[in-house]
């Protein structure tokens, strides 16, 4: 358990009905709970797992919002204005295979996390109390669109949307009651959570020829990536084209050229871990508005903490020209978790590459990042992944 929630495969561990089902009795005990706003993605062990966690609820006596399928942002907008806690049944980016929860509105301490955990898993009788529920989708949505017009962003423009059949597939009448007129792209022809979208951005940049912006979200909504000309305009991308200040929020994942082009416009990044949640906690830390990730996770603190792909998508188009910026190549690698983090980091060391290597926070691996002349780094991907197989 992480303190925003967890991740796994579907059906074994903590992803499995039985735990989905006690975990609003264990989060009422940690917290002191009367109600929860619950949603979901739409990969196929979501229902299930969604159902579990709805029954559990009523039975832990909360008042539950029921939501069904929505994105991530639209929920946590909701949340970021009115307070509570609300549960996403969603394994984000991950494969279809895989599923999880996000919790919104509050974290898990250290102490908490381990209480949660040693709660779900336990044979530990619950009593049951009475709750209610309430169907909440439209209220939330309706709120969400009104917001993002309330903030002067309905704009009259031609939208091509690939969804990665996530949340947002299900919601397109947002995009369209802001004024875009939507045209989907299927860069894959399947009904598989992020079959397509931002996992497989430089795919649809290769393949589709046609001019007109291309705009890429992720199985639960909350990341953007953008093809506007058979070019990918990832987060670094976003954030180049949105910053209005002398400082920015970024990662160590941010790539070197985007820091460079800032500099060249006296505009500092700050460098933070990477997760959204630490993006988030330095722009209040030094009173600031933009932060992003490369993955797509942008977060504008004048609208809330999260990341939220249409209200960022809606100020590029009405305000801004998009301009990709120039990055130096990466290399990204994936290596066992039972593999020695300071011997890779023994591996990757070299003067003329910048490297980040790290536990995921979202799967079982080491991520290993490299960054700088695309032959050298290249032949160190291949170095590395020969040593851990043979270590």
């Amino acid at each position: 358990m992480k303190p925003e929630g967890f991740r796994g495969k579907a059906y074994q561990g903590m992803v499995s009905p039985e735990c989905y089902y006690r975990l609003p009795y264990c989060l009422k005990a940690i917290w002191h709970l009367d109600s929860l706003i619950i949603a979901h993605d739409p990969r196929p062990s979501s229902k299930p797992l969604y159902e579990a966690l709805k029954a559990g609820a009523q039975d832990t006596g909360l008042k539950v919002y029921d939501c069904g399928i929505l994105p991530t942002p639209v929920i946590a907008k909701w949340q970021a204005d009115f307070g509570g806690i609300a549960l996403v049944v969603t394994a984000s980016h991950n494969p279809v295979t895989d599923n999880g929860l996000k919790i919104i509105g509050q974290r898990l301490t250290v102490e908490q996390s381990q209480q949660l955990t040693t709660l779900l898993l336990s044979n530990q009788i619950l009593e049951k109390s009475t709750g209610n529920c309430v169907y909440f989708q439209k209220t939330i949505k309706d709120y969400y669109v009104k917001c993002l017009k309330q903030q002067g962003l309905k704009v009259d423009a031609y939208c091509r949307v690939d969804h990665a059949h996530g949340s947002w597939a299900m919601h397109l009448d947002i995009l369209e009651a802001l004024g875009l007129k939507v045209n989907v792209v299927e860069a894959f022809k399947s009904e598989r959570i992020n079959q397509s979208g931002c996992l497989h951005v430089d795919y649809i940049a290769k393949e589709d020829p046609e001019e007109g912006l291309i705009v890429c979200f992720d199985g639960d909504g909350d990341r953007l990536n953008l093809v506007s000309r058979g070019k990918v305009l990832d987060g670094d991308d976003i954030l180049y084209n949105l910053v209005d200040d002398t400082r920015v929020v970024g990662t160590s994942m941010t790539n070197q050229g985007l820091v460079e082009a800032l500099v060249q416009q006296g505009i500092a990044c700050i460098r933070v871990d990477v997760g959204d949640f630490h993006v988030a906690s330095a722009l209040k830390k030094h009173g600031l508005r933009f932060g992003a990730e490369p993955c797509g996770h942008i977060i504008d603190l004048h609208w809330m903490t999260l990341s939220d792909p249409v209200y960022i998508l809606l100020m590029l188009l009405r305000d801004r020209s998009l301009k990709p910026v120039y990055k130096y190549p990466q290399r990204h690698i994936a290596l066992p978790l039972d593999q020695d983090i300071d011997l890779i980091q023994e591996w990757v060391s070299h003067p003329r590459v910048r490297h980040v290597v790290r536990k995921s926070e979202t799967e079982p691996v080491i991520r290993v990042m490299l960054e700088g002349p695309r032959e050298l780094i290249d032949e160190l991907a291949l170095q590395i992944t020969d040593q851990a197989l043979n270590s």
